[in-house]
C-alpha cells in the first residue's frame, strides 16, 4: 500500500511509524546527487576492496580439507554480502563513496538503515554489469539497480572521522585475511 502497510495494519487501519530518540541528521539531495561519472569510479573501488577480502578468503581453500573448502566456496556470496552491509548500515557510506566525499541517504536525505543497506547489498550482482552502469548515467538522481530498489541516493557530504578508522579496520582485515590465507 502507499502507507507500507502489512495486511494486518490494513485491516485494523493503523500505519507504523518510525520513532527517533533524537531527530535525524537530513541531508540535502536535491542538486546534491553524485555524478554517475563518480558513482563508476566508486563502484570500481568498493569492487576492487571487497574482491580483495573474498580473494584473501578464497586463499584458505585446500585440497587436504574438502569439506571446509567446500563450506568456504558455500559461504563467499555471504561474505560478500556481511562486507558491504557492514559498511552501508554502520557508517552510510563506502570505502570508494567515502574516498570520493559521498555519503548514502533515503530519498528524503533522512540515513540509511539496516533494510536498505540489505537490499543494497543483495542488487549489487545487477550493479555491476553494463545494464547497471547504463541505469546509473540514465537514472535523474544517478542511482544504480541497488539504489533504486532500496530508495536511496548517494550525495555529496563531508567525510567523518570514524569511517576513516572504519577504513583503517577494514585494511587490516583485508590484510590479515590475505596473511592468513597465505599461510594457509
Amino acid at each position: 500500500t502507499p502507507n507500507k502497510q502489512r495486511l494486518g495494519d490494513f485491516v485494523a487501519g493503523t500505519v507504523v511509524m518510525k520513532h527517533y530518540a533524537r531527530a535525524p541528521h537530513r541531508v540535502r539531495v536535491s542538486g546534491n546527487s553524485a555524478s554517475a561519472t563518480v558513482r563508476l569510479l566508486t563502484g570500481f573501488i568498493d569492487l576492487f576492496f571487497s574482491a580483495a577480502f573474498i580473494g584473501g578468503i578464497l586463499l584458505f581453500i585446500d585440497y587436504k580439507r574438502p569439506i571446509f573448502s567446500f563450506l568456504i566456496l558455500l559461504l563467499t556470496p555471504l561474505f560478500y554480502l556481511l562486507w558491504h552491509l557492514m559498511w552501508e548500515a554502520l557508517f552510510q557510506t563506502t570505502m570508494g563513496l567515502w574516498i570520493f566525499g559521498c555519503k548514502l541517504a533515503t530519498e528524503e536525505g533522512t540515513p540509511t538503515g539496516f533494510t536498505q543497506a540489505l537490499l543494497r547489498a543483495f542488487f549489487k550482482l545487477f550493479d555491476t554489469n553494463p545494464n547497471g552502469w547504463l541505469t546509473l548515467f540514465l537514472s535523474n538522481k544517478n542511482q544504480r539497480p541497488s539504489d533504486l530498489s532500496a530508495g536511496t541516493v548517494v550525495v555529496y557530504e563531508k567525510r567523518s572521522l570514524h569511517v576513516l578508522i572504519g577504513f583503517g579496520v577494514a585494511l587490516t582485515a583485508i590484510i590479515g585475511v590475505w596473511l592468513a590465507g597465505l599461510i594457509n
